[in-house]
């Protein structure tokens, strides 16, 4: 765990936050048994040891705990600094639904300064930045020049400074990267390893399970197509996704978001009740950065199923940025608003579950943005050039994604999860790659899988020990909201079809076709030596 996570932990004191004294973290849970089982053994059996106070459980759960506490092996390394649980990570996934959990998500920080900042980013980045306005929050991905993903980050510019918000590990990644593109550009970059960063979710109404419980006949009419408005909603980076500024809460927002009874929060932030520990963010963090998703932002796609009602519309996530000498401010204002702890295997839960994509987990190095439905908040299509716009607009409008994001319903062992990298396979046969996988408290486990775009949608597959069917994220057809209904130049390959499937004609034929075609002739060209300075009538 980093040292300001550390002296974070350390302070914690009182009834409603001490079970952060409890904190299991990744490593103490064991993936040997496939991934998931803890503590080296499954549930049935093993040594029992103790990893914190009141942890008698062998997989790390405090007696009476949730039996259901399974990780996938990617977090362990990736998320190591931070804890996974506290004990109940069903409780605390509904803590979070609701809007009085909090997770420390550790994320690195990288500030950028300097009067060319928001345009020199514009240049090198997937969004559009030249004009983003103060408080605005939205993201941003880093291509290689194929067009393929190498990094993305969280955007916030407090009109001063553009932040990034990135996976602990890829912060450096970002300032060497950025630190190398100067040349004369009047920027400063920097790494900031004194901030804290805390999660937490503005609940948008009921839980979505429980609301497609109550309304099974909702779907194809009530709201999300790919691009539409209503459910998904539309965000403007440019416009400002924050304070005053049509943010998540926003009365902008709301109208079409369905924020029934908000509250006015700090700053004038419409925050809906339950919303307590994003509260407390607003009232203690250096800025608060709203996650746009699954809204579909100024200049984006979306390249899911029309009918189809996003998971995640109830909910949006925001991250708040501390400073180290408010942390004990920060402390005080959890407490008073009744905040819970909420681990990493309850954020991950939520972020699967809304289809979010992921970094650390999402992109290997052939991940195109179109195959994780990315276009609808890190992409701006109809920005200036940046370094693989190529590949992205061509793919757009000429192409399909080679592959399609998936989730995956998983029936198999109650004590392990599919690895990060395992196969998926169909008769055999290899068709994709898991992601992302959780063990979710309402639908159990699940996974995100990248699979073959020409993959069958209703073929059963197989990970390691698990049978899974699949939910369609990602179009099969390979077509975005804003995809031309026909690729361009369909026109002519149809004239040139129909002339290559008409049959041959005689050379007589053909000249008494072209003479009736003909138009009559004039007298000047009946007569080409006449001119119309002398001409009679013939």
């Amino acid at each position: 765990m980093g040292e300001f996570e550390k002296a974070f932990f350390a302070n914690f004191e009182g009834a409603p936050l001490g079970a952060l004294e409890g904190a299991v973290f990744p490593g103490d849970i064991d993936n040997s048994s496939g991934g998931g089982a803890a503590s080296g053994e499954s549930a049935e059996g093993g040594a029992d040891g103790v990893l914190g106070d009141g942890v008698v459980d062998g997989r790390g759960v405090p007696a009476g705990a949730a039996d259901d506490v399974v990780a996938n092996e990617a977090v362990a390394s990736v998320d190591a600094h931070v804890p996974a649980h506290y004990g109940d990570p069903a409780g605390e996934w509904r803590a979070l639904e609701e809007g009085r959990g909090f997770t420390v998500v550790g994320l690195d920080v990288v500030a950028v300064r300097g009067a060319d900042r928001r345009r020199w980013l514009h240049s090198l980045l997937s969004q559009a930045l030249a004009d983003i306005a103060p408080g605005a929050s939205t993201e941003a991905l880093l291509f290689s020049p194929s067009g393929h993903i190498e990094n993305g980050a969280f955007v916030y510019d407090d009109g001063d400074v553009a932040w990034l918000l990135c996976d602990r590990g890829d912060g450096r990644r970002w300032a060497d990267f950025l630190n190398s593109m100067v040349f004369t550009m009047r920027v400063e970059v920097n790494l900031r390893e004194d901030l804290l960063t805390i999660g937490a979710f503005v609940p948008v109404g009921a839980s979505r399970r429980a609301e497609a419980a109550e309304s099974p006949s909702e779907g194809a009419g009530s709201g999300a197509d790919r691009a539409g408005p209503g459910a998904d909603g539309t965000v403007s980076p440019s416009a400002g996704v924050g304070p005053g500024a049509g943010g998540a809460g926003s009365p902008s927002e709301s109208s079409s978001l369905g924020l029934d009874g908000a509250n006015s929060g700090p700053e004038g932030i419409g925050l809906p009740l339950g919303g307590s520990a994003a509260a407390a963010l607003e009232e203690t963090a250096l800025f608060v950065w709203r996650d746009p998703w699954p809204g579909v932002s100024e200049g984006g796609a979306t390249y899911t199923l029309r009918g189809i009602e996003h998971p995640a519309r109830n909910w949006r996530r925001v991250i708040g940025v501390v400073e180290a000498d408010k942390g004990g401010k920060l402390l005080a204002a959890l407490e008073r608003a009744g905040a819970a702890p909420a681990g990493m295997l309850a954020w991950e839960a939520a972020r699967v579950a809304g289809w979010r994509p992921r970094v650390a987990f999402e992109v290997d190095e052939r991940a195109l943005p179109h195959e994780l439905d990315w276009l609808r908040t890190a992409v701006h299509l109809n920005k200036g050039c940046y370094r693989g716009q190529e590949t992205v607009a061509k793919l757009v409008n000429l192409g399909r994604p080679p592959r399609r994001l998936v989730e995956l319903f998983l029936e198999g062992p109650v004590d392990e999860l599919p690895r990060t990298g395992d196969p998926v396979t169909s008769g055999g046969r290899k068709v994709g790659v898991v992601t992302s996988a959780v063990r979710h408290p309402e639908d159990g486990p699940v996974a995100l899988a990248l699979v073959r775009r020409a993959l069958d949608p209703e073929a059963v597959l197989d990970v390691g020990h698990f049978r899974a069917g699949q939910t369609l994220i990602v179009d099969p057809e390979g077509k975005s909201s804003a995809s031309p209904a026909e690729r361009p130049g369909a026109e002519f390959r149809r004239a040139k079809k129909g002339a290559e499937a008409r049959p041959a004609e005689s050379g007589a034929e053909r000249h008494r076709v072209e003479s009736e075609a003909a138009p009559a002739r004039t007298a000047s060209e009946a007569e080409p030596g006449r001119t119309r300075r002398n001409m009679e009538p013939l």
